[in-house]
């Protein structure tokens, strides 16, 4: 139900609402779809699919597959409130009901499709992301390794005042973020699949104290034993500031914004980084949103990243007991969160395995390409040291030709998936990461010219580690998969077991080429 708030007030009630304002503002705009209809709600199609929103049941649903992809940035659909476009500062709250494992999330400070801010969550490659699309690029604000699972429903709230933006959870502190890039628009719902959308509520921004801890973020991994810390606050008092606290102990206090510091000499493992609001007394603030805390913040670990297409992805896992790295760092399908146990184990230190697959793509065909991503998937993780590449089964249906036993320069190399797989490689190495390749695995249905093709990958493969002193032997999928036939669910993706499977064949490449030492 929309409503437009402007009530009649006697004495007592008009210091009750204002005292209300103060605590939770005014209410700019609310929805909670019980009228059965979707006035005011304009939808766009962000990719080539055809959306399919209707309100149903009092909510606001989105029923079709449209996934599509910008780079390393999910697109689909989504629905902007067309008279918001002059919001300021404000408090968006909106509960989803994701029933998939794609991603959504909501829309603020919308201008229009090329300037807009936007938060967004995907469980099967559990992240969750802050980020900017300005003049038409997207950029990554903040983001996370995990994600809230799908099927259930959460509540998202962002306080975006000034250049300050605050994002939460189900009520828990999640990102806080500087940018000043977009100063009003209005908000919006976004989602690539089926999703759920109710009780959209836009208030102005509150005066209630608030803090959030922006770097690190919970269970984020420090390969050097300084922690670089932020925070991102709003109302603060004068002459107040910021506290940050290590595992309760050593603390230091900023009153400049942005409130930031470092913590040096941090002994390796997990830690604690605490941040909470205080008075010109040096005094913490009462107010439950006064103190952030972020748990899990490792020093001195391993930080990987997996590229690659929908096996990298994880599709079709089927073993839903194994999604969630016991240190809980990486969530979602595939090998990732095994394969974080096992190294973690081997090196007993704080790691990561982020999931940059993408389903669907190619080493260097398309704009969703490996590399046309590459740059902005770095960007997202310039903490990272090891990239695990796997391409090449879509490559293989196109089919893009091997370029095996070509060099640089030669007839026919440009375009080849040896062009392709070598400007990942060099991209890589030029921002001083270590790539890491795999050989494309076996499809059991694959036509003879297709088989004969990803063999040639594989050659090419062997010949790209070779020219660019790769120290990892490269992980023989095809042969274990030929091997193994049942652990492929539909003759190409692994089933739960051919992803175990994966992470142990990755593991021991690593163990065995030392540069875990």
């Amino acid at each position: 139900m929309k409503q437009a708030i402007n009530p009649r007030f006697s004495m007592v009630s008009l210091l009750l609402f204002f005292i209300s304002v103060q605590a939770h503002g005014t209410t700019l705009f609310a929805d909670n779809f019980n009228d059965g209809n979707a006035n005011g709600w304009v939808v766009v199609k962000d990719s080539d699919a055809a959306p399919a929103w209707q309100v149903a049941n009092g909510g606001y649903r989105q029923s079709n597959d449209v996934r599509g992809y910008t780079r390393s940035f999910h697109t689909g659909t989504y629905a902007y409130y067309a008279s918001g476009l002059n919001f300021t500062d404000y408090e968006l709250t909106v509960r989803i009901a994701p029933t998939t494992l794609s991603s959504v999330g909501v829309m603020f400070r919308y201008k229009n499709d090329g300037n807009y801010y936007r938060f967004v969550m995907n469980s099967s490659q559990g992240f969750s992301r802050l980020q900017k699309k300005f003049a038409g690029s997207f950029t990554t604000l903040a983001f996370n390794g995990k994600s809230p699972g799908a099927g259930s429903s959460h509540t998202v709230t962002i306080d975006v005042k000034g250049a300050n933006i605050l994002v939460y959870l189900d009520g828990d502190p999640l990102f806080g973020a500087v940018d000043s890039s977009l100063t009003r628009g209005t908000i919006g719902l976004f989602t690539q699949n089926y999703a759920t959308f109710d009780d959209v509520l836009v208030n102005t921004s509150s005066l209630t104290p608030k803090v959030i801890v922006s770097s690190p973020v919970a269970y984020f991994v420090e390969t050097s034993s300084t922690l670089d810390v932020s925070a991102v606050a709003n109302n603060v008092p004068a002459g107040g500031g910021v506290e940050f606290t290590l595992d309760q102990g050593v603390s230091f206090i900023d009153k400049t914004a942005p409130f930031s510091g470092k913590f040096s000499n941090v002994a390796l493992g997990d830690h604690t980084i605490d941040a909470v609001l205080i008075n010109s007394a040096g005094l913490a603030l009462p107010d439950s949103l006064a103190r952030d805390t972020n748990i899990g913040v490792g020093a001195q670990g391993r930080y990987f990243v997996a590229m690659g297409d929908s096996i990298t992805q994880g599709f079709a896992d089927d073993i839903a007991e194994d999604d969630l790295s016991r240190d809980g760092r990486n969530a979602g399908g595939g090998y990732e969160p095994i394969l974080n146990n096992f190294l973690s184990t081997q090196l007993a230190r704080p790691v990561t395995v982020m999931d940059e697959g993408l389903g669907g793509t190619t080493a260097g065909t398309g704009g969703t390409s490996g590399k046309s991503r590459i740059s902005s998937a770095i960007a997202r993780h310039t903490e990272s040291q090891y990239w695990l590449i796997m391409f090449g089964t879509n490559s293989s249906k196109r089919p893009i030709l091997s370029g095996k036993g070509l060099l640089p320069g030669s007839a026919g190399y440009n375009g080849t998936y040896k062009d392709s797989m070598q400007r990942i490689i060099t991209s890589l190495k030029q921002s001083k990461k270590i790539p890491i390749l795999a050989k494309v695995p076996f499809i059991s249905s694959a036509p003879a010219a297709q088989d004969r093709l990803i063999q040639d990958y594989n050659s090419v493969i062997d010949e790209l580690v070779f020219a660019n002193n790769i120290p990892v032997t490269p992980p023989d999928f095809y042969t274990y998969f030929k091997q193994h036939p049942t652990q492929l669910s539909d003759t190409i993706h692994p089933t739960g077991a051919g992803y175990q499977a994966m992470a142990n064949l990755w593991f021991n490449a690593l163990a065995g080429s030392g540069i875990l030492q």
